[in-house]
């Protein structure tokens, strides 16, 4: 794997209004083409992803968000849920994008999502919940597992690296168990570039994507370290 490769898709941030986004991108060690053009760009294969992203295990996609037309670019499959306008009812906006190669990226707000049973809008702008952070993380690579069972059940891609991103952190902070207050204090830096978690990819295998428990630990201890820094 060419680390730039890795880096370079941390240029072009998804952008959910001012939420705060998490970009996640995972990518085999070898990279070859794991997915037949054919089955990528084929309606059965897009069908597939949406049930394993539906699915109550994983969850990355809700049933009662609209969707896109899954549709190809390049050499990817890009299937996305919008934010949607309905803003009451919290958002949900997703994008995955999965390449020829293997190579993939979801996208999905950590901020904004109003099901949090002691969130309120204004906490949203000058917070970031970890639990939020933690919770997208643990369904990207959930989905992400999940995927490469189906397109590579005989195992011959075993190591992946793997990275993450903030963007549109804007002047929140990172805060445990954040509870509503009638005012916030606030970062005193605005950040516009993408916070990548770790300098290079992280090496993973099969086990550890299935168990990827430690890894989200250590990007929320990346992520947090770098706020006591800025502070």
């Amino acid at each position: 794997m060419n680390p730039d490769e890795l880096s370079a898709h941390f240029e072009h941030p998804y952008k959910v209004g001012d939420e705060t986004t998490l970009r996640f991108v995972l990518l085999p060690e070898r990279l070859e083409e794991i997915v037949d053009p054919v089955r990528l760009g084929s309606d059965e294969f897009a069908d597939r992803l949406l049930e394993l992203g539906h699915s109550k295990s994983i969850a990355l996609f809700s049933y009662q968000c609209a969707k896109e037309p899954p549709s190809i670019a390049n050499d990817s499959l890009i299937i996305e849920q919008p934010a949607g306008n309905d803003r009451r009812r919290g958002i949900h906006a997703v994008r995955m994008e999965l390449h020829e190669s293997g190579a993939m990226v979801l996208d999905s707000n950590v901020t904004g999502r109003l099901e949090r049973a002691n969130s309120s809008e204004l906490m949203g702008i000058f917070r970031i919940a970890i639990e939020d952070v933690e919770a997208a993380l643990a369904t990207d690579f959930r989905f992400a597992s999940a995927v490469y069972e189906d397109i590579d059940p005989y195992k011959r891609h075993q190591r992946f690296f793997w990275n993450a991103a903030l963007s549109s952190l804007g002047y929140r902070s990172f805060a445990r168990n954040p509870e509503p207050r009638q005012a916030y204090t606030m970062n005193t830096q605005e950040r516009g570039e993408p916070a990548v978690a770790f300098p290079a990819g992280r090496p993973m295998d099969r086990i550890l994507l299935a168990e990827p428990v430690r890894e989200i630990e250590r990007a929320i201890h990346a992520w947090t370290r770098k706020q006591s820094r800025e502070a």
